[in-house]
């Protein structure tokens, strides 16, 4: 299990808003991976 799909596995048991940020903590950090990518491809 990455450290994205466990930030998202807790969020689920926590309550809307927490899911809601946790999201976009991920989307955020994907966003910079594919930057990344993009860069040194």
């Amino acid at each position: 299990m990455s450290k994205y799909e466990l930030l998202v596995f807790e969020g689920i048991e926590q309550p809307g808003e927490e899911i809601i940020v946790t999201i976009m903590l991920v989307l955020t950090e994907l966003d910079k991976l594919l930057i990344y990518i993009n860069i040194h491809a």
